[in-house]
């Protein structure tokens, strides 16, 4: 039979490795140094979005401001930096990456993390090796907007062998909107599943072995 999928675009946190809780203690230190007030880890919860305009906006950060996003920008990457060193992958995903790859499907990640801390847990955890090309926060018009995936996958003319899965409803949203398959992933505790059905997520999928039965049946 041959193989329908051509590439897979992994989202990062949540997805290939274990990190939410550190993302949101990274926002709560970001939003406290901004606002110049103890932000709580409940409130970061409470306003929590995936969607950085979103993120920033219920938080009363203009990020039209030039000054204003480019600290941002550079704070959120020290931040986000500091924790990467405890993040750890999922269990199953080295396996699944080892299959994709022995199976010669392209393996893309696409993240709302900057570019050299995610390439540095990537590489520590040894699944760098698995991956063609990235594209982070700082390389592109952050998610849900499809330009990474338009940058990762412009030799692929038919959207529909490209699976991109991740844990958010950015994920989702940019796969519809790039026209791929969105597939969402459940292994993470903080996935909101009922959030990622709304958003149009084609497939939930409970673990990485999952993935791959899911992937066959496509």
């Amino acid at each position: 039979m041959p193989q329908k999928i051509t590439a897979v675009v992994f989202d990062c946190d949540g997805t290939l490795i274990s990190s939410q809780l550190g993302i949101l203690k990274a926002i709560q230190k970001l939003m406290t140094e901004y606002l110049k007030r103890n932000v709580s880890l409940s409130e970061v919860q409470q306003k929590y979005s995936a969607n950085m305009e979103v993120l920033a906006e219920r938080f009363g950060m203009n990020l039209e401001d030039s000054d204003i996003f480019s600290w941002a920008k550079k704070r959120w990457a020290e931040l986000i930096g500091e924790g990467r060193s405890r993040y750890q992958a999922f269990e199953g995903i080295s396996s699944l990456l080892q299959t994709l790859n022995a199976r010669g499907v392209e393996i893309y990640v696409w993240t709302g993390g900057d570019r050299a801390s995610t390439r540095d847990t990537l590489i520590r955890l040894d699944l760098m090796k698995y991956v063609l090309d990235m594209r982070c926060f700082d390389d592109c018009t952050p998610k849900p907007h499809p330009q990474g995936l338009a940058e990762l996958t412009p030799h692929i003319q038919d959207k529909k062998e490209i699976i991109v899965i991740g844990d958010s409803t950015t994920d989702i949203q940019g796969a519809l909107q790039y026209g791929a398959h969105a597939f969402a992933a459940l292994w993470d505790p903080y996935a909101k599943k009922d959030e990622l059905k709304g958003a149009g997520a084609e497939e939930l999928v409970q673990t990485p072995e999952e993935f791959l039965d899911k992937m066959a049946k496509l």
